[in-house]
């Protein structure tokens, strides 16, 4: 009987037991859960590193002479002639260099070119967020005539790059004529009306002032719209060296060309380069 008691109560101690093992381990549960959370907290509350972006942006041009303009304001200069160039560089960083350019660009007047253009490249050093440049241009004595770009490029150290670009109208003092060109036919006034398939003649008399000559003649068909230039219709006249030229020549109106208006484009040049030019307007509709 005596045996049994004690076996009830080591029994009884036994199941007590069990229930603190079980308490305690729920309690350690619950703090370790509380200690990675506290942990994570803690860590999402660190203050972030400050990271410096790089070097983005491009470096700025201010170009006070010459002014920046269009092509077809283009600032005239004469041989012989001087301009100043005074230009400033701004970068929120550091600037590296600058190059400025001179350069022929028949192609901006009829796409041609010549023998002898003027040019210059000027390149230097730049120091700190804000630099400049001032000098001065001097034009060369017997220069290619027509238009020239001046192109001020500028690099910072990230190797960011802007460009600006302005143009230059060169006149040649020993020559400041153009040849002169004038159509007979087509009508200048009159739209005339050509036909896909059609030869479309082409006349004009193209001169220049004594003592002077014409060297070369170009003719061209361009869309009106796209200035597309239409197949075929280039016609070229080298080396002529005369006083007088009369042009008498047609263009094909190959097949496949779309219909409307079309222009006429006929430029002659001179020694020196200095070009005339004359255009007449054209119907083509189809056959």
């Amino acid at each position: 009987m005596g045996g049994l008691r004690r076996m009830k109560k080591d029994l009884t101690l036994g199941f007590d037991f069990q229930r603190i093992l079980n308490r305690m381990k729920k309690q350690f549960g619950i703090s370790l859960l509380a200690l990675l959370t506290l942990s994570v907290v803690l860590n999402g509350c660190k203050e972030k590193p400050i990271t410096t972006p790089g070097d983005l942006e491009n470096p700025v041009i201010i170009m006070t002479s010459p002014s920046v303009v269009a092509f077809e304001d283009r600032h005239v200069v004469y041989s012989l002639d001087s301009f100043d160039v005074d230009v400033r560089f701004e970068d929120d960083f550091e600037l590296r260099d600058y190059e400025i350019t001179i350069r022929f660009k028949p192609e901006l007047d009829y796409l041609r070119t010549a023998n002898d253009p003027w040019s210059e490249t000027y390149f230097g050093y730049l120091d700190g967020t804000s630099d400049a440049v001032n000098f001065r241009v001097y034009s060369v004595f017997n220069p290619t005539a027509g238009p020239y770009e001046l192109t001020v490029r500028v690099t910072d150290e990230a190797g960011n790059i802007t460009t600006q670009t302005t143009y230059l109208e060169v006149m040649n003092k020993a020559d400041l004529l153009a040849p002169r060109v004038r159509f007979t036919s087509p009508d200048t006034v009159a739209v005339d009306t050509f036909t896909i398939g059609q030869n479309m003649p082409v006349q004009a008399i193209v001169s220049e002032p004594s003592p002077n000559v014409v060297r070369n003649i170009y003719l061209r068909v361009r869309d009106a719209v796209t200035k597309e230039l239409m197949s075929g219709s280039e016609v070229r006249w080298d080396s002529l060296y005369l006083g007088t030229v009369l042009v008498d020549t047609f263009v094909t109106i190959p097949a496949g060309t779309v219909p409307g208006n079309y222009m006429i484009d006929l430029f002659a040049n001179d020694p020196t380069n200095n070009v005339g030019k004359s255009s007449t307007p054209v119907y083509i509709k189809p056959n």
